[in-house]
């Protein structure tokens, strides 16, 4: 009876983690990094997807890993913890070990799906997961586990909201011209602000849908330029120089 009361403690404890994992994971990979002073810090992010526009400056991008890569890192991450076994002894990872090399081929499929997001921060929310579960006196291989399924919930779930966004993505395209999509969506952005709701994805929709017409030619180089100056500027009405400026080619 007492084993079977610990199994459940532990299968309780494990579930905990891997849901914590996996909702820390999900909105990582799908947040914006957007706050309030949010047209100050829209530049960035329209950047880092035109910056193969002309040799335009971008942000930095995290760039997909291996396995053997993502198992060395995980390794190195949990090993400057200070983590313990049941029996209290320091516990020291390993990058061969079957259960890291698992956990880790998961994390290079996910920095793959998300190519554009710091693998760092990933491999950081689940080393915490492992080390949460060291702490709940949870054995090694229930232990990586758990986090490994955590991590491919988390790549199932990404996916599938991907191919959702493309299936809007194509649509809109077939209902509307690239430019006045970008428009649109400014617009949105004011509204969001006038009835002073969040205005993270509005904001996160506009930059995507300017990289879009800029690549397909419905918003021209000069213009998307014209566009960061005024995102640079210390105006106080960047919305609406923008708009004027996506106006003009709409109304041609």
């Amino acid at each position: 009876m007492k084993t079977e009361m610990q199994n459940w403690r532990n299968h309780l404890l494990t579930e905990d983690v891997k849901k914590q994992i996996e909702n820390e994971l999900i909105m990582f990979l799908e947040s914006e990094d957007l706050d309030e002073g949010i047209m100050d810090r829209l530049l960035p992010y329209v950047l880092a997807g035109g910056a193969a526009l002309g040799g335009m400056a971008g942000t930095a991008q995290a760039k997909p890993i291996s396995q053997d890569v993502a198992a060395k890192r995980i390794v190195k991450v949990l090993n400057q913890k200070d983590i313990k076994d049941q029996s209290g002894l320091d516990v020291t990872f390993y990058d061969f070990d079957s259960e890291v090399q698992d956990i880790a081929k998961q994390i290079s499929i996910l920095s793959k799906t998300v190519p554009d997001k710091d693998e760092g921060a990933i491999i950081n929310i689940v080393a915490n997961g492992i080390e949460a579960n060291y702490k709940n006196g949870i054995p090694k291989d229930t232990n990586f586990d758990t986090a490994e399924d955590a991590v491919k919930l988390s790549v199932s779930k990404i996916k599938k909201r991907q191919r959702s966004k493309k299936m809007v993505g194509a649509q809109k395209f077939k209902t509307g011209d690239a430019r006045l999509a970008a428009l649109n969506s400014l617009n949105n952005i004011s509204a969001d602000m006038m009835q002073k709701r969040d205005t993270g994805d509005s904001v996160s929709r506009f930059a995507k849908d300017l990289n879009v017409a800029v690549k397909s030619g419905a918003v021209s180089k000069s213009e998307y330029n014209q566009i960061k100056d005024v995102m640079k500027g210390d105006q106080s009405n960047k919305l609406s120089l923008v708009s004027d400026i996506l106006q003009k080619g709409v109304k041609q």
